[in-house]
């Protein structure tokens, strides 16, 4: 069967070598993709049968191709390159989260192209611990073709599927792939979700099942279930992903944990001691094949130089950027082997563009035979880098006003000086802090003109209780308070009281109180009652009250005063009318003031 299939991989070749010699010779522009789409093909089928047809042989198939197209014979297991990465091509669209995402393509209602999967997070306020995050999924059909892919808007858990909700836990992160676990010809979901757990304030990740009981055609899952196949929950493991690293021919595990005591992030290996029908997962092994701890975390499997080995690769932050890690399989395909450090960057790849974690997932979306990388960020966006298989001629497009090589051959510009021309950003301004606008140098600002960012540059109000009672705005946000009432609930004025001849023991308000104690004051305050006069005609009703105190006298008021049962004055009124809002009072014993311009009159009521 190998010889058949390697000599269909030839005659691919050699079609595909008189399709490209036919059309370049013609000078229509338009054809320039098509091109383009079937020299990456042949590149791509030179590096499959690399070492097994001899170089002559192959020469004999590409003839002057090899020259056009720059085939090399002597480095064709590195004949991979990747272009400026693209966000979110295709109409692929972010979730609704704002979360990790894990990006997985496979073709899941079988029609020969490849479909969408990403994880959606749900806040549910239900959860023990006052909230949680639960588990599902935001899915796109490619519409478009297995060359031309075009995926439709968003749908969430469709075929059955559920959000996965954890008994007293907040799901924080999703891992998942389309694996067929149980060898029945469709796509099941295997998933890791770390958990949170309130009550001990610890991590929990455990396996998550999605079995496929539909078809290759029309999939239906069943209700998630946890840890099958021998899988265990864990208190360490934070990311897994699944490939055939030891070559027999079924789906291990591989990821990272991270040592609580050590902090030491270790490599993470799950053998499947099964079969490709029913798969039975060891204890995890940590630091296998040559991987020291601290090497890598959101790691992915791929034969990146088309040795016939899975190497890997990685994605770590950098200062201002995220970079891409790879670390070659030294040894087979059966027995792995690396050898750290790694490689920074290699294959073209570049990410300057991003500033996070990735997790890498390697298709071919464009349908060119080769794999493309599709990048999952920790705020939910996917970014595209197509393999252009090799490197391409030096050009530059102006992307987000910076001259970049898009890695295709096919920029606006062949010159950097001609891109950086024209791809001037327009002049905007931004407020650093109170009183100073710059100019981004990038177009970002928020503001077009200086002046309408110098008017919006003021500092809002702060503040600091400078004495207790006493808070205020120092003016340059430097203030512990965002609003005047945090400052005044964490700056009380201390109760103090004086001794008023009239109203008895009153609390000024101010902390200046001759005495710090009521029973203090009223030992040595001389008044006996707070009432001192009496006024014929005068009335004071409803009392008790409920909103509106009324006052009956044949003497105009002048002012009234109400003070609680500490004699803190509650309100103040100058010309009052004759009815008082007290609407607002709790429940008590209060004293009125009523002051005349010749008397005062001092009566109780009850609200």
């Amino acid at each position: 069967m190998s010889v058949n299939h390697h000599s269909r991989k030839q005659r691919q070749l050699k079609s595909l070598v008189k399709q490209l010699t036919i059309l370049l010779q013609k000078t229509d522009a338009d054809l320039k993709s098509e091109i383009r789409k079937i020299a990456a093909k042949i590149k791509y089928l030179v590096s499959q049968l690399n070492g097994i047809i001899s170089a002559n042989r192959m020469k004999r198939i590409l003839g002057t191709i090899a020259l056009v197209i720059g085939v090399s014979f002597t480095n064709t297991a590195n004949a991979q390159w990747f272009a400026y990465p693209i966000q979110d091509p295709f109409n692929l669209q972010d979730g609704n989260d704002n979360e990790v995402n894990s990006p997985e393509f496979a073709d899941i209602d079988n029609d020969g192209d490849l479909d969408y999967l990403s994880g959606e997070y749900t806040y549910n306020y239900s959860y023990y611990g006052g909230g949680g995050y639960s588990l599902g999924f935001h899915f796109q059909e490619n519409i478009g073709s297995a060359t031309n892919p075009n995926f439709a808007n968003p749908i969430i858990n469709p075929f059955g599927l559920v959000d996965y909700n954890p008994t007293n836990l907040s799901a924080i992160h999703q891992f998942h792939k389309f694996i067929d676990m149980d060898n029945d010809g469709d796509f099941d979901i295997l998933s890791n979700v770390v958990n949170f757990d309130y009550s001990t304030y610890s991590l929990i990740s455990d396996f998550i099942y999605y079995e496929n009981i539909g078809t290759a055609s029309t999939p239906q899952f069943t209700t998630p279930t946890a840890n099958q196949f021998g899988l265990t929950s864990s208190a360490s493991m934070l990311f897994t992903t699944f490939g055939d690293i030891d070559g027999d021919g079924d789906i291990d595990i591989l990821g990272f944990s991270y040592d609580m005591s050590s902090y030491n992030m270790n490599f993470l290996f799950i053998e499947n001691i099964g079969t490709a029908s029913a798969p039975n997962y060891t204890t995890p092994q940590l630091n296998v094949f040559g991987i020291p701890s601290g090497v890598f975390s959101y790691l992915s499997l791929e034969d990146i130089d088309n040795d016939r080995d899975l190497d890997i690769m990685f994605t770590e932050e950098a200062y201002n950027s995220t970079d891409f890690g790879y670390v070659e399989n030294t040894g087979t395909a059966t027995t792995p082997q690396f050898t750290p450090p790694p490689t920074i960057n290699p294959f073209g790849l570049s990410f300057s563009n991003w500033q996070g974690g990735g997790i890498l997932n390697f298709k071919d979306l464009d349908g060119d035979g080769d794999n493309d990388l599709i990048v999952g960020t920790d705020d939910d966006k996917n970014y595209y880098l197509e393999n252009v298989g090799t490197q391409q001629a030096i050009t530059y497009e102006c992307i987000n006003y910076a001259c970049v090589d898009p890695g295709t051959g096919n920029g606006t510009y062949i010159s950097l000086t001609a891109c950086q021309t024209s791809c001037t950003p327009p002049v905007s301004f931004e407020c650093n802090w109170p009183g100073n606008c710059y100019d981004p140098g990038d177009g970002s600002g928020n503001y077009i003109t200086y002046n309408d960012c110098m008017a919006d540059c003021t500092p809002q109000p702060t503040w600091d209780c400078v004495s207790p009672g006493n808070c205020q705005d120092p003016g340059d946000e430097s203030g512990n308070y965002w609003s005047l009432q945090d400052c005044q609930n964490a700056c009380p004025v201390t109760p103090t009281w004086d001794c008023d001849a009239t109203l008895g023991c009153v609390d000024p308000g101010t902390g200046s109180g001759l005495y710090t104690s009521l029973a203090g004051c009223q030992s040595n305050c001389n008044a006996t009652s707070i009432e001192s006069t009496e006024l014929k005609n005068l009335k004071l009703y409803p009392n008790p009250v409920k909103n509106a105190l009324n006052i009956s006298s044949n003497k105009k008021i002048d002012k009234i005063e109400i003070y609680d049962a500490l004699g803190r004055i509650v309100i103040s009124e100058n010309n009052p009318t004759n009815t008082i809002n007290v609407e607002q009072l709790e429940s008590g014993i209060y004293s009125i003031a009523i002051l005349f311009e010749d008397d005062r009159i001092v009566k109780r009521f009850t609200k």
